[in-house]
């Protein structure tokens, strides 16, 4: 009744199960997963759509030392937790990806981010494999531009040449770009 369509919730992590999960982790994301399904099915009684976030990449202990540095791996492992969640929970709109931010030091949940898109390039290429399985479901992937300044992707808020060259060539319909209003994150 006051005018929203749509909700964001937090997030990918806590919904999304890995086989190289630890126990206690695998038991906590199954009881996210129904207390989740109980707020999803409330927020479609008001027809409300549904959006998760999602730090580029979420780890656990356990990831993080099967898995290193290896990028690929990273990124393959990222893509499966977005096909189950998509799989899983259909009632779920889009994602909303946030590229520049990771945990601070003083996260204590087990599930943590760090940063993994570093340039533009990287950025556009990992946008052109994540857009096809959007596409496909017929779902919405957001891009949140603005970041904490790491790298050279972190002026991606402010800087025209860094936003185009990581959405260069990128067109589809299932992308949105979610841009912060204001020349710089940093005021």
């Amino acid at each position: 009744s006051m005018g929203y369509n749509a909700v964001t919730l937090d997030d990918l992590a806590h919904l999304t199960h890995h086989p190289l999960h630890e126990p206690e982790i695998t038991a906590k994301i199954r009881v996210f997963r129904e207390e989740f399904a109980q707020l999803f099915a409330i927020l479609r009684e008001f027809d409300l759509k549904i959006y998760l976030t999602s730090d580029i990449i979420p780890l656990t202990p356990a990831i993080d030392s099967s898995i290193g540095e290896d990028r690929e791996k990273l990124e393959d492992y990222f893509v499966g937790l977005v096909t189950q969640l998509i799989n899983d929970f259909p009632e779920i709109s889009g994602l909303i990806v946030r590229i520049g931010e990771s945990d601070g030091v003083d996260v204590k949940d087990p599930i943590h981010t760090r940063l993994h898109l570093t340039s533009p390039g990287e950025t556009n290429a990992f946008l052109r494999r994540l857009i096809p399985i959007f596409e496909e479901a017929q779902r919405d992937l957001i891009l949140r531009t603005w970041t904490v300044g790491a790298y050279p992707i972190g002026d991606l808020i402010w800087h025209r040449q860094t936003l185009a060259e990581a959405l260069e060539g990128i067109d589809s319909s299932r992308f949105i770009v979610s841009m912060k209003h204001g020349e710089s994150d940093f005021f």
